[in-house]
Formats: C-alpha cells, structure tokens, sequence
C-alpha cells in the first residue's frame, strides 16, 4: 500500500507541472516605447493578471493548457485582446498598444466676464465710442490705493480738486460718472451737473472699478 501511495504522489505531481504555463513578454507604444504599468488579464478570469515591470516586460504563469484569451491595457491607450496558445514552458508574446480615439461632442463654454478685471476693461475700451480710460479693481489692489481720489489720479489726463475729478482739456458739464455702466446724478445742488464727490465711491472700492469717459 506504500508503494500505490507513493506512485499515486507522483502521477498527481506530474499532472500539475504539464498543466502550467508562463507567458512573457514586453508591451509597447506605436513609438517603441516601453509602458510601465501595462495590466495583462485573462479575460474569463479577471482576478488573474499582472502588469509590467519598469522596462515593460511581464510574465504571468497560468496553471493551464491550451488557448486562453488574454486582455493587454493600459491608460490612454485602446485595450488589446489576444488569443495565447499555452504549452509546457514559456510562450513568448509582445505587445503594441495603439492610441485610444476618442470623439467628443459638439459642447459650449460660457463663461461670465469678472468686470474688475483689466482685460475685462480692455475690451470695453476698444469697442467704446468715446474716448475712455479707466483704473481697475486689480490695479487698486497692488497700488493700495486708501480711496477712490487717489486711485483715479492714476488715469492718464485726469486729476482732482478736492474729491471732484477734473479731465484735461474737457469742460466740468462733459463730464460723466457711472457705476458698472449706471450712471450717477450728483447730490449736490451747487455743483456743475455731472460732477460727483469721489467720497461716495470709497465704500464701493471693493467691488467696482473706476472708470472716465469723455
């Protein structure tokens, strides 16, 4: 009884080496290069696999004979399937991933103008009528600028008498002052229509830009 016991260890031992397998080999881009990282799976066994090493080789050794499909993958690349015919010892297989297309849609992109900003007041200058010219939230805020007088004698041909403005080469009745593109009455009855006291801008410096036309 020994003996059958032993001869029975034996034949099972060699069953188990005929039915595996190892496939190898290198995966690579339509450039040749190697992709580190590359998964390798066998498709009806999706929890066996492995990826490849640092010059993209891999080695993934099947307890199996015959034809097993395997799944080669990596990100941005189109997965790849392959039909391997296992035998006893090593089967060699390189692979080419080729580049993943990928087709989008027609799409919109909106996006709302931030009106403090210096781009934002470009633009107005440019499709303006009139001459204009301005100082925005953004350059304020690196000037440090305490209030809205010192700010606006930052614009070119524009200076202050007190907290009214006054614009080179331009008569007080010409002048017009607006908040965000709304304009604003003076509220002072003994002023030239038009003119508007800077200090009623220095609690609004946070949120709006400056800006002069003529």
């Amino acid at each position: 009884m020994k003996y059958v016991a032993l001869l029975i260890i034996i034949l099972t031992h060699q069953v188990t080496v005929l039915a595996q397998a190892t496939v190898r080999g290198k995966i690579s881009d339509p450039q040749g290069e190697t992709l580190i990282g590359a998964t390798v799976i066998v498709k009806d066994e999706p929890g066996k696999g492995t990826v490849t090493d640092l010059d993209g080789n891999y080695s993934l050794r099947l307890e199996r004979t015959g034809t097993v499909v395997l799944v080669y993958s990596f990100l941005g690349f189109a997965p790849k399937e392959l039909s391997v015919t296992l035998a006893d010892g090593v089967v060699v297989q390189n692979v080419l991933l080729g580049d993943k297309s990928v087709e989008i849609k027609e799409f919109e992109v909106e996006a709302k103008a931030r009106r403090s900003s210096d781009g934002y007041l470009d633009r107005m200058k440019a499709n303006a009528p009139a001459s204009l010219d301005f100082i925005s939230k953004d350059v304020m805020l690196k000037t440090g600028d305490t209030d809205a007088a010192a700010a606006v004698r930052r614009v070119s041909g524009v200076s202050t008498v007190g907290a009214f403005v006054s614009v080179r080469g331009l008569a007080d009745r010409y002048l017009v002052t607006t908040v965000n593109g709304g304009r604003v009455p003076t509220l002072d009855p003994f002023t030239v229509s038009g003119r508007v006291s800077l200090s009623l801008f220095d609690e609004l410096m946070a949120t709006a830009s400056i800006v002069g036309q003529g």
